[in-house]
């Protein structure tokens, strides 16, 4: 158990709603409390950045974590989700009564680098994940001294550099649509809230929607989200991992009877995903998310594959939202703006992007029920398990070859442990 401390006498509350979290997470949560209520699930806590050792913030983590498990949804936030039908009218009145539990998060160290687990009911701690990683980033930027006049000044800078590019694009169609998910490695909350309105403001018609609840439910704008990794990885164990991919795409459709439709496909990777992704679910399915490896040779595989399916690819939409920035996503707009709806997905280079050293940080699913799970991802270097012979195992039921990776020339992916 873990043990709740009194706030310092300064102590400043950073998150004060529970919709400040992405809005994966709420579906999600909606799937897991209903097909899966018992399911006991695992999450780490990962910082990559080199060099960097967070333990110092331990008691300041602590403590906003103990604060946001007192926050509760507000009626008018449960009333503005109800507008969302396919949430159900029954999941979302069941959320007046929910609270995150403190006790479900352990802070600590371990090897010498901060540790943060999250252990509970997979439905009640699923919110934790982005609201944990939005903390650690924005507590991380105050330690370093980086919340200055200056430092923000650059980034408005850098915001504005932004806006140039795309207006000095004299043919930009209407069609080229950016949404931020830049939540949970932001700068803060404050500057997540200020660049996005400012960018919102200058080109509506191509910055459209945020995946933050509250961002959209203060603003106005779209609010976009589906599914994450931790979903598809969860049913490696409560189904055969060979039928996981499969049975969690069929599950979701069951759910959401043809609503939130963008399945992500790097999970297992793309040549697993294409095997399972077969025409019923191609033709029930909006389109596909692509997180990671080669955006162009993904983009070009996606329509050759609904071409192959007889479908016709400018009837679904390929969602872009690996580590993109502005020209990125351009460059990729210009490749397939002809062929397939297209839709770019930016986090860190809109919401954390001020000059400043910046953390690559991740808090993951690995177990549920005490058996381990893993993403493979078409990028050996986001592979993720705690568990090498569990990743070894899906890696042979899939036929997945992983190829050697810089640092890693036997091929083997890194792992969390």
């Amino acid at each position: 158990m873990n043990v709740t401390i009194d706030p310092s006498p300064d102590f400043t509350p950073l998150i004060l709603s529970l919709l400040d979290n992405d809005f994966y997470k709420i579906t999600m949560m909606r799937v897991a409390f209903e097909r899966f209520p018992a399911a006991q699930a695992k999450y780490r806590f990962v910082c990559r950045t080199k060099g960097v050792d967070l333990r110092p913030m331990q008691v300041a983590l602590r403590e906003q974590i103990d604060y946001l498990a007192d926050v509760s949804f507000s009626g008018g936030e449960l009333s503005w989700l109800r507008q969302f039908s396919y949430l159900s009218r029954g999941f979302v009145d069941g959320l007046r009564t929910f609270r995150l539990v403190a006790d479900d998060v352990s802070v600590g160290e371990r090897d010498g680098q901060l540790e943060v687990l999250v252990e509970g009911p997979w439905w009640r701690t699923i919110l934790w994940e982005v609201p944990i990683l939005a903390l650690i980033s924005e507590l991380y930027h105050q330690s370093e001294g980086h919340i200055s006049p200056e430092i923000a000044a650059e980034g408005m800078r850098r915001a504005e550099g932004k806006l140039g590019f795309l207006k000095a694009q004299s043919d930009q169609p209407d069609r080229f649509r950016v949404i931020d998910m830049g939540t949970r490695r932001r700068f803060s909350g404050a500057w997540q809230r200020q660049v996005i309105a400012n960018l919102s403001g200058v080109l509506p018609g191509v910055f459209v929607g945020t995946s933050n609840m509250l961002l959209a439910k203060n603003t106005g704008l779209r609010l976009y989200g589906t599914m994450a990794h931790e979903y598809l990885s969860a049913f490696q164990a409560l189904v055969h991992p060979a039928d996981s991919q499969r049975v969690a795409l069929d599950t979701w459709m069951d759910v959401y009877r043809g609503d939130l439709g963008v399945a992500l496909t790097d999970t297992i990777g793309m040549d697993a995903f294409f095997r399972d992704f077969d025409k019923k679910l191609a033709l029930s399915f909006s389109g596909c998310r692509q997180d990671s490896g080669d955006p162009h040779l993904w983009g070009r595989r996606l329509i050759d594959h609904y071409k192959s399916l007889g479908i016709d690819a400018k009837t679904k939409t390929a969602v872009f939202s690996d580590n993109l920035d502005i020209p990125k996503a351009f460059a990729l707009y210009a490749d397939f703006a002809d062929e397939i709806n297209l839709l770019f997905g930016i986090g860190t280079n809109l919401t954390n992007d001020l000059g400043t050293p910046r953390l690559s940080i991740v808090m993951k699913l690995v177990a549920l029920n005490d058996r381990p799970v893993a993403k493979i991802s078409d990028e050996p270097a986001k592979a993720i398990c705690d568990d090498p012979l569990h990743l070894e195992y899906l890696k042979h039921v899939y036929g997945v070859t992983v190829p050697p990776s810089p640092g890693h020339p036997l091929g083997t992916p890194l792992s969390f442990r």
